[in-house]
């Protein structure tokens, strides 16, 4: 999960290391891989309630390896 404040304007800028986030699944070499965000119904309700000041946003990485279908 990474954390915004001021209606997404702080941080201007995050990193996710897709690699690193990839290999704490224990696969070893990866295809196709996708990411995104979404948002969880608390999470709307906690940018509602802080008049958008506080700003959760959760993310994923997606891909597939000799293990199969790896969600991260």
């Amino acid at each position: 999960m990474k954390e915004f404040y001021l209606w997404g304007m702080i941080p201007a800028k995050h990193t996710v290391q897709v690699d690193s986030q990839l290999l704490k699944s224990g696969g070893s070499e990866f295809s196709n891989i996708s990411f995104g965000t979404y948002k969880t119904t608390r999470d709307t309700w906690m940018a509602i309630l802080s008049f958008g000041l506080y700003t959760p946003v959760h993310y994923f990485v997606e891909a597939h390896s000799d293990e199969g279908l790896i969600r991260e």
